[in-house]
């Protein structure tokens, strides 16, 4: 499976909140991103780990980051 995948650990409308846990999510050595979207006219931050190739990969990623951060995540292809 060649899909590219981002797990979605958080969305937040505060940007300082997207850049702390942008910040715990490296320390830990995860490869993350913040994205920023809008909704309902306003932005959006959202932090992604990724990316990883393989939907296997994607859900190994994604249940590291249960187990180590406690969030519910979501799979994104890219």
């Amino acid at each position: 499976d060649s899909t590219v995948w981002l797990v979605q650990t958080a969305s937040f409308r505060d940007k300082i909140n997207a850049l702390g846990l942008r910040s715990e999510l490296k320390v830990a050595g995860y490869p993350v991103d913040v994205k920023v979207a809008e909704k309902d006219g306003s932005p959006i931050f959202r932090v992604f780990v990724g990316p990883v190739t393989g939907q296997d990969a994607a859900k190994r990623l994604q249940g590291e980051i249960k187990r180590d951060f406690n969030r519910e995540t979501l799979l994104v292809r890219q």
